[in-house]
Parts: C-alpha cells; sequence; structure tokens
C-alpha cells in the first residue's frame, strides 16, 4: 500500500513538473519571424509546398528569417564599411586641403622672381597692387578657384603646378599684351 502511494505521489509529482515546463515562456521559444501573409506574399512557391504541414510551414518561416537576418548584416557591415571608407576619404581631402595653404605659399614665393624681373612690387601691404599681366595669364588667374578644385581631385597634382608654372614662366619672358589686374594674393600667404 505504502508503494502505491509512493508511486501516485510520483505520478502527480511527475505531471506537476511537466505542467511547469510546459508553462514556461523562455524568451527564444517564439522568435520574431515574419508574419504568415507576408511569408506567402514573398515565397508564395515555399509556401504551396509546405502549405498542409504547419510545422514545415513554420520551419521555412523560419529558415526565411535567418536569411532576410544574415543579408541585413551582411548589408550593415558593407554599410559600416562604406562608411569608414567615406570618412578616410574625407581625412585625406581635408589633410590635402590644410595643406593648400602652404602650397599656395610655396607658388607665390616661386613668383616672386618673376615680379622682381617684371618690376612690381610684392611687399605684404599692398593689398590690391596692379599687375601688368599677360592676357591668357589674367583669364587663368580669373579661373583660379575651379583650377584648384580640379587640382584638388587630380592625382597628378604637382606635374600640374609644375607646368602651370612653366607655362606662366614662359608667358612672363615671351611678353605679348599686358593687362592690369589687382594683385588676388592674401596678405598671409606673402
Amino acid at each position: 500500500m505504502l508503494e502505491l502511494e509512493n508511486i501516485e505521489y510520483e505520478k502527480a509529482n511527475l505531471i506537476k513538473n511537466i505542467g511547469i515546463c510546459r508553462d514556461y515562456k523562455a524568451k527564444n521559444a517564439k522568435p520574431d519571424i515574419i508574419p504568415l501573409e507576408e511569408f506567402v506574399a514573398l515565397n508564395p512557391t515555399v509556401a504551396k509546398e509546405v502549405a498542409n504541414d504547419q510545422h514545415l510551414l513554420y520551419i521555412a518561416r523560419l529558415k526565411f528569417e535567418l536569411f532576410q537576418r544574415r543579408k541585413l548584416l551582411k548589408d550593415l557591415e558593407e554599410g559600416k564599411k562604406k562608411c569608414d571608407a567615406m570618412s578616410k576619404e574625407c581625412q585625406e581631402k581635408k589633410q590635402f586641403l590644410e595643406g593648400m595653404s602652404s602650397l599656395i605659399h610655396n607658388i607665390c614665393q616661386s613668383v616672386t622672381p618673376f615680379e622682381q624681373y617684371m618690376s612690381v612690387s610684392s611687399s605684404p601691404s599692398m593689398a590690391a597692387t596692379t599687375l601688368p599681366l599677360p592676357l591668357p595669364l589674367a583669364s587663368a588667374i580669373d579661373d583660379l578657384s575651379p583650377m584648384l578644385f580640379s587640382l584638388f581631385h587630380s592625382l597628378q597634382l604637382q606635374t600640374r603646378i609644375h607646368s602651370d608654372i612653366n607655362s606662366i614662366v614662359n608667358v612672363l619672358i615671351a611678353g605679348g599684351k599686358h593687362v592690369v589686374l589687382s594683385q588676388r594674393f592674401d596678405s598671409s600667404f606673402a
């Protein structure tokens, strides 16, 4: 009799434990997956193949969800790589622009002998000194800002600057028609 009571007690205890296990809500028991209607709309062929079996349909939805999440993670990683690359490119361009002032200063310093050749004073206090310049050079100075922008995008910056200086030298040495322009150099570079 005592054995029968023990068996009944064990049976009741096991049934109670089974009920507790079934009622336990694990956080991963029902993952957030795509709704059935949306899954059928996106994958009609797969949905038709497993429409009769709810278990296979649920597995197909889980696989689809896993595929979508992996794709989104891959897109996220690519986006981070692009962002890092653009950040690096912006930093390089910023450093380049910071170096432009010294480059322009060096160009102004290299033009000083030509100013002396042309008998023009290059003192920093003369912000609006008139320079007799050949006509092609005058239009080149008017286009200085776009030229610097195009130079910024060129990988052959030094070559272009040297060729521009050489062409300026050739024009100044050759003489030609001269026009009067205001000096456009900032006094901080002189």
